[in-house]
């Protein structure tokens, strides 16, 4: 079991993006009226009135905040805003701290960031064929791997006559093997199957925290509406949903106090939480969860007077982000 505490990646560390942006960026000679919109930065605003002309968006923008991203950014709720913050930029939804916001691409799509001190890549909500991942110091090619993300394995002809294609993955794990430094730059380049779509990428150091037991749980809480009345007439609106899993760790009493203050340190920080274990033939999407440490606790499984080193579990239950 592995939990990886994401890197934020910001408007100074993309260096490239391919990834086309519909709106227009904010002119300050250009008269807005109520409705219109534009992008400044990363967020994408709507004129709450007419006639808005020098009025900045990044400096006069006002609503209700609906995600941690633009509490982030500094937007309060005002009673009479010039302008509402209304979604990000197309190509930073990948960037953002949700999985339901995605970076969506017609053809291929390559992004380009710098970040110090990382080793490992997550990428979720993948709709694409291949991801070729490049590590660049200067104009050199230091690491180069490319991952197709569909099986196209056969072992048998009643695989290839009746079988139904495999979906591809959808979660992708890329380790850099070395950890970067302040002038190494990652290129992703996401190779299209009709068109791209990319939920969150994610970049860090990996944390060993215990070795996963087979009594992992996993499943998903459902946000959807499901409403009946007096008269048995039943309202029904698919919602959002978020992944969650309950894995239990095996630990040596000497890492037990090391696990705690990991745990204690991501308290309220969404992490890479990755089930998976490393000897193990075949990995599962289903085990990789971006989300909160909600709850977690230690059971000591020996008695404390006997010669031989005590084993702990660790009970851990993730909650993934919407």
């Amino acid at each position: 079991m592995k939990c990886m505490i994401p890197e934020e990646i910001g408007e100074a560390d993309l260096v490239l993006s391919t990834v086309p942006v519909d709106e227009a960026q904010y002119d300050s000679q250009t008269t807005y009226n109520t409705l219109d919109r534009c992008r400044a930065g990363r967020f994408v605003y709507e004129a709450a009135r007419d006639g808005l002309a020098g009025v900045d968006p990044e400096t006069n923008a006002g609503g209700t905040p609906v995600n941690k991203d633009w509490l982030a950014a500094g937007y309060t709720a005002t009673d009479d805003p010039s302008w509402l913050v209304v979604g990000m930029v197309n190509r930073w939804k990948m960037f953002d701290s949700y999985m339901s916001t995605v970076t969506e691409s017609a053809g291929e799509a390559e992004v380009r960031f710098r970040k110090a001190h990382v080793d490992t890549l997550y990428i979720f909500g993948l709709r694409a064929e291949e991801v070729t991942v490049r590590v660049y110091d200067g104009d050199t090619v230091i690491r180069e791997t490319a991952v197709r993300l569909r099986n196209d394995v056969v072992r048998n002809e009643y695989e290839f006559c009746w079988k139904p294609v495999p979906a591809p993955r959808s979660v992708l794990k890329v380790s850099l093997g070395f950890l970067t430094i302040g002038t190494d730059e990652i290129s992703l380049t996401f190779s299209p199957a009709g068109s791209v779509c990319v939920g969150g990428v994610k970049a860090g150091r990996m944390t060993d925290v215990g070795r996963s037991q087979w009594d992992i749980k996993d499943g998903f809480l459902d946000f959807s509406t499901n409403a009946r009345d007096k008269f048995g007439e039943t309202y029904r609106k698919a919602g959002r949903y978020a992944p969650f899993v309950r894995a239990t760790a095996d630990l040596a009493m000497s890492e037990k106090d090391e696990v705690k203050n990991h745990f204690i340190k991501v308290r309220a920080t969404d992490c890479v939480w990755d089930f998976n274990e490393a000897d193990c033939l075949t990995s599962y999407d289903s085990f990789v969860v971006f989300g909160l440490c909600v709850e977690s606790d230690f059971k000591m499984g020996k008695r404390r007077d006997t010669l031989d080193e005590a084993r702990v579990r660790s009970s851990i239950r993730i909650e993934g982000a919407v």
